[in-house]
């Protein structure tokens, strides 16, 4: 069969190699470590999202999914890097349940996935604010493990807005009717609102709305007063948007932590 000893040793050889790749096979392909997913579950590990809105919009949402694609136990952290933001815009992200400061770029806590297992929704999502502002801002998140557990993979996302009609009209009519500051922000159980108007006269609303978009409080306020006193003991802990609401459109949107 064989014609010398060195051409049974090659097909021996040959044969041993062949059955450790299918051996190994499974292995290698189901040992990817981290994939990171969108809504409908698209592979965008290493890649690019878009996220497109109005500059009038209050709040423009990066959902993102990460899924352990590995044979064990991942560890997964986060870090925030800001590669191109339009100037007067905020953004921040969302990690294990709570909402964070902006000034927050890497979490210490890890999220904890079985093999096989995708995040929650609640687990990771990322808020960015145009604040009026066209234009695109650029922000990569990178996910990685405490121990190099697997290799560190990312999603770079364009949040890009663009003006409109209504956004157009309400910076004519109330270009001097802002929110100026809130302070002490982060707040405990109430926040001073400076008001900027120089022209404006009567009766405003400030209203506060949470994360998700819902009106959690609502005070009528007199444009005569520059400064205005809110009170937050009602509010739980978290990230809420603060908007001044005048004949009935939003001139000015502002963020506002509450720690305690």
């Amino acid at each position: 069969m064989f014609k010398n000893k060195n051409d049974m040793k090659k097909t021996l050889t040959l044969i041993l190699t062949i059955s450790l790749l299918i051996i190994f096979k499974p292995f290698v392909l189901y040992g990817q470590g981290l994939l990171i997913l969108d809504r409908a579950q698209n592979d965008l590990t290493n890649g690019e999202l878009i996220v497109a809105g109005y500059a009038s919009d209050q709040v423009l949402k990066a959902e993102i999914f990460f899924k352990n694609n590995d044979d064990e136990v991942l560890p997964v952290l986060l870090r925030k890097v800001e590669e191109d933001i339009l100037p007067g815009t905020i953004n921040y992200f969302c990690w294990n349940g709570s909402c964070l400061s902006d000034l927050v770029y890497e979490v210490d806590d890890p999220i904890i996935l079985s093999p096989g297992e995708i995040s929650t929704p609640d687990d990771f999502y990322a808020e960015y604010l145009p604040e009026g502002n066209t234009g695109t801002s650029v922000i990569k998140y990178e996910f990685f493990a405490p121990e190099d557990e697997f290799e560190k993979v990312y999603v770079t996302v364009n949040f890009i807005t663009e003006d409109d009609n209504s956004n157009n009209i309400t910076k004519a009519n109330f270009n001097n009717l802002s929110v100026e500051s809130i302070y002490p922000n982060p707040a405990n159980n109430f926040a001073i609102v400076e008001i900027s108007n120089t022209k404006q006269q009567g009766t405003a609303l400030l209203q506060v709305f949470s994360i998700a978009g819902s009106l959690v409080l609502e005070n009528h306020i007199d444009m005569a007063e520059k400064k205005h006193s809110l009170d937050l003991s009602a509010l739980n802990r978290g990230v809420y948007m603060l908007t001044l609401n005048f004949e009935g459109k939003s001139v000015s949107t502002r963020k506002l932590i509450i720690s305690r």
